[in-house]
């Protein structure tokens, strides 16, 4: 398991354990003084120094009392605002100073401020699902994802966002290079003379203009006909278009844009109508200036680098565009579901640098994305240094002592987590039946795996008997026609899909010109391989390795950058991020500092775990 990153920057790209006068480490599961990444204290009250000072919180679900913002202001930045998710139950301002937000989704706020005088609040590179009428005191809201309710009253929203939700108030188009996406929009007529300078995208947008009364949708699908409809709509409510020339283009409202399919997820996609117009301006619109590939969620089984319902474990539910779980699957009881990606083909080597997995599952309950449990191991013997958080085994209350401390397993109290001590090697049931498990990370940092090669194995496969469990793909033999297509248990899979041989049908047939390679075995591991074991030998081999997200880097063997492989552990684990190595060799803790190299590659494929029973 990973923990604490080795820097985290604020907005302004600045290292914060250099600028800051006090830093403060906190966690869901932690209760030492904050001072060291080791030694995280408890997020459930944390009061912070006098002078400036930043809190960094740990992933999954933080409940923080805050009492001081102190006389620099403060900071409050997470893992990712996929990753920390904040319940900010309370916060007092001392008016003029700051209380800054950055790579968190702030789930809920109740904020006070001194004299009655509206919180003061900066945020940005953060998710909010609540309605922004709740935070009245928000200021400055940058490169941020806005999916509550938008009908601001007080604050401002700067530029750079994406919106995914009801915008009630025009207020939000201050809001400069930002992106709408499946929005009800309204449009005053005044609205777009105000605003006619300003970069904005919609996709997928529903509109009221002027005094239209219901929400509807632009008619057509490219740009030039989006565009059209709302220009006969506007003009319909008696709107007088701003004609813009520029970039060898003359559009009505010619800096808004109108598309269908250029965003997902709150990212544009590389290829896109969308992406084309910005980079043709020099621009980025939406809170990150990354172009996404989308990997698609299809129920079909013959999409190309999609995330299919063919390679999934049953307590999942797989429709078109999304993934949940099943009915038989409660949050009470320790559940871990799995869905592999198809290869995923870069049609050159490339890096790999953002996986943006767009979410809802509930932090709150214990459902995370998380490929290894951050709890493990229920244990009778307590060792120094080392992190224990209590639970039942009957889901009723329950309690230890250690140390000469009672510890429970109410959430409310928070008084559940505790650290070995040497010399104290065990703990007495106080009340209940309690369990008492150890703390793997206690950042609690969210990873998925993913495996990436540069090469597959060289056979071009046109006949014969294909290997069952092995992934195989479609490729064209001339890239100038790629009609050609393979047919393997009734499915017609087109060039540059891929799909997983079943040991009941190792027959297939091909279609025009084009033919399979054998990609990996679905659980490949450098012992058990016979098949390829002389091809992979010296090279970046298709094992599963564990990432954060937001974070796609690596150890490479011998530490050049020239080598062909990443570096693994004594057991044959590659060190990335999701390696509870990999930070302690950037920050130094291991006695060394290693260089971190981008994950890159040709061919990928991602395995999202989703587990139930994590820390809430």
């Amino acid at each position: 398991m990973s923990g604490f990153k080795e820097i985290y920057r604020d907005s302004a790209g600045n290292n914060i354990l250099q600028i800051y006068d006090a830093v403060r480490f906190a966690s869901s599961v932690g209760n030492g003084d904050g001072l060291t990444r080791e030694k995280p204290m408890s997020v459930r009250s944390v009061g912070l120094p006098a002078n400036r000072a930043a809190l960094i919180l740990g992933g999954g679900h933080n409940i923080i009392k805050l009492t001081s913002g102190g006389s620099g202001g403060a900071l409050v930045i997470g893992q990712g605002a996929r990753q920390t998710v904040v319940d900010l139950t309370s916060y007092v301002d001392y008016y003029p100073n700051m209380l800054t937000l950055k790579d968190l989704t702030l789930s809920n706020a109740v904020l006070t401020a001194q004299s009655g005088i509206a919180a003061n609040i900066s945020a940005s590179y953060c998710l909010f699902p609540i309605a922004f009428s709740k935070i009245a005191g928000v200021a400055n809201v940058t490169r941020s994802i806005i999916t509550g309710v938008v009908d601001m009253t007080r604050g401002s929203l700067s530029r750079n966002s994406f919106f995914n939700t009801i915008v009630r108030s025009t207020t939000a188009f201050r809001s400069n290079l930002s992106v709408y996406e499946s929005c009800d929009v309204f449009i005053a007529t005044s609205d777009i003379a105000t605003y006619k300078d300003y970069h904005l995208s919609f996709d997928k947008c529903n509109f009221m203009i002027g005094n239209e009364t219901v929400y509807t949708p632009l008619v057509g699908v490219t740009a030039v006909e989006l565009r059209a409809d709302f220009v006969r709509r506007c003009e319909a409510q008696g709107a007088t278009l701003p004609i813009i020339s520029e970039f060898e283009e003359t559009n009505a409202v010619g800096r808004w844009m109108f598309t269908k399919g250029s965003v997902n997820g709150s990212l544009v996609l590389k290829g896109s109508e969308l992406a084309a117009w910005q980079t043709k301006r020099g621009i980025f619109l939406g809170y990150s200036d990354l172009l996404a590939t989308d990997v698609p969620i299809v129920a079909s089984p013959n999409i190309p680098a999609s995330m299919s319902g063919t390679n999934k474990t049953s307590g999942f539910v797989l429709l078109d565009g999304s993934i949940s779980l099943a009915a038989t699957v409660g949050v009470t009881d320790k559940h871990i579901e799995t869905i592999d990606s198809k290869v995923i083909y870069f049609g050159g080597k490339k890096n790999i640098t953002f996986l943006d997995i767009v979410n809802t599952f509930a932090d709150k309950y214990g459902v995370f994305i998380e490929s290894t449990d951050t709890l493990k191991n229920a244990v009778t013997v307590i060792a120094p240094s080392t992190y224990y958080v209590v639970r039942s085994s009957d889901k009723q209350f329950a309690e230890v002592s250690y140390n000469g401390v009672t510890y429970s397993t109410s959430l409310a109290t928070r008084k559940n987590v505790f650290s070995g001590v040497a010399g104290v090697t065990s703990f007495a049931t106080v009340s209940g039946n309690p369990i008492v498990y150890k703390v793997e990370d206690v950042a609690v940092q969210k990873t998925i795996q993913m495996r990436v090669v540069n090469e597959l194995p060289t056979d071009i496969i046109t006949s014969g008997s294909l290997i069952a469990n092995y992934w195989y793909f479609v490729a064209p033999n001339n890239l100038n026609d790629t009609t050609g297509t393979i047919t393997y248990k009734g499915v017609v899979y087109s060039c540059f899909d891929s799909f997983l041989v079943d040991s009941s049908v190792l027959t297939f047939s091909v279609q025009g010109a084009c033919h399979l390679r054998r990609c990996w075995r679905k659980d490949y591991t450098p012992t058990s391989e016979t098949t390829d074991k002389a091809f992979w030998a010296t090279r970046q081999k298709p094992q599963w390795f564990e990432v954060i997200p937001n974070d796609l880097r690596c150890l490479l063997a011998n530490n050049s950058s020239a080598s062909n492989e990443m570096q693994a552990d004594a057991q044959g684990y590659y060190i990335t991020t999701g390696h509870g190595d990999f930070y302690n060799f950037m920050n130094g803790a291991s006695g060394l500092q290693l260089p971190a190299f981008n994950i890159s590659g040709v061919y990928m494929q991602i395995r999202l775990v989703v587990s139930t029973l994590n820390p809430m």
